[in-house]
């Protein structure tokens, strides 16, 4: 099976999230199953125009506007593609209009309020209103997703009719040692992932400044991945006024091994995002045997199990304060999160999920 994969960012694009990690852990694993996939993306600095990456074929060519026109251009030079798989982040490739081939949709998670924190103030209205728009050429398109929420959020939100499959989620398993007990940590939580608006990290260092009784007035927030400079500096500036700013902490990117460890030793990881696909970072934590305590949003409502890898609460910094303060107050009901957390997270493997997107696009691919 050829596979044709539209995605505006590859694994080595400087913007790539979660969902290109999660994109390149089962397309790779698919050629090792011995199919073709061919990844069209847009291009960068210093990026090759074509390049083969753990056996996936990587072409790019335009920015993350034209990167659409210029798949159409290569699409139609193809001879031999089985079937396309349009990802859509924020804007889609519309390949249901031209496409020769079956097309699954593979939709991590819709947008809409997201546009209300990445986008300008004019540009976010107009982003919102016409989501529902040109999302409607794929309204009969079998989709692929990865939570039960953005699934659901297809159907009632946009009014996706055609099969939406939900593959179980992946993450890489290591050795993972047996999770701390809440003495032996940190006095640290951290947040996980790209520094964006949307992620909502100016609640989480108010919730921090919430914290102001012993011993949880030296916890610290360690924040670990990068992002653009004006939002960094607009945090600090919060976390000035707040008066907490040598409670945060830049850790910036680190290595697997050091990420791993960062969040074996942190007391929690916090997640606070307008909107998720899953939380990958969640079940990053988990595996190292760390909860999660998180708004109760689309996405995290499936990543963190309320009781069971974490702890969900409200979306106002008061509730996420209160709720990691139940929590490390708590040593035993830690204890037994930190283990079962663990236990969960374990069970994300990439067999089961890419054997699930393989079957998926095989049957679409045949027609069924």
């Amino acid at each position: 099976m050829h596979v044709f994969l539209l995605n505006w960012r590859d694994i080595k694009h400087p913007l790539k999230g979660g969902a290109e990690v999660l994109t390149h852990g089962i397309f790779a694993r698919l050629v090792e199953r011995g199919h073709r996939v061919t990844w069209f993306a847009s291009d960068f600095p210093g990026a090759a125009r074509r390049e083969r990456i753990d056996g996936i074929d990587v072409v790019r060519g335009g920015n993350a506007v034209t990167v659409r026109a210029h798949a159409f251009y290569l699409y139609r030079s193809l001879r031999d593609v089985d079937i396309v798989v349009d990802e859509i982040n924020t804007l889609p490739f519309f390949t249901p209009l031209y496409a020769r081939v079956p097309v699954v949709a593979f939709i991590c998670q819709l947008a809409r309020d997201v546009w209300f924190y990445e986008a300008p103030p004019g540009m976010a209205h107009v982003g919102y209103a016409l989501e529902p728009a040109y999302l409607l050429p794929y309204r009969r398109v079998p989709v692929l997703t990865i939570s039960q929420s953005s699934a659901e959020s297809l159907r009632h939100e946009m009014g996706f009719a055609g099969e939406i499959g939900v593959m179980p989620m992946a993450i890489d398993q290591y050795e993972a040692l047996a999770p701390l007990r809440l003495e032996e940590r940190e006095d640290a939580i951290v947040a996980l992932g790209r520094v964006t608006p949307s992620k909502r990290l100016d609640h989480t260092i108010r919730a921090l400044a919430l914290l102001k009784e012993p011993p949880l007035n030296h916890l610290r927030l360690q924040i670990v991945g990068s992002g653009r400079v004006a939002v960094r500096e607009r945090l600090d500036r919060l976390a000035e006024s707040l008066e907490v700013s040598q409670r945060v902490e830049w850790a910036g990117f680190l290595s697997e091994a050091h990420k791993r460890e960062r969040l074996r030793r942190a007391k929690a990881l916090v997640m606070n995002s307008v909107r998720e696909g899953w939380g990958l970072a969640v079940s990053e934590a988990n595996l190292a045997g760390t909860p999660a305590v998180g708004y109760g949003i689309l996405g995290l409502r499936d990543s963190i199990k309320n009781g069971l890898t974490g702890v969900l609460t409200e979306e106002t910094p008061e509730a996420l304060a209160q709720g990691l303060e139940n929590l490390l107050r708590d040593p035993k009901r830690y204890s037994e999160l930190a283990t079962s957390a663990q236990t969960q997270a374990r069970s994300l493997t990439w067999d089961a999920t890419t054997t699930f997107v393989e079957h998926f696009l095989a049957a679409t691919a045949k027609g069924r």
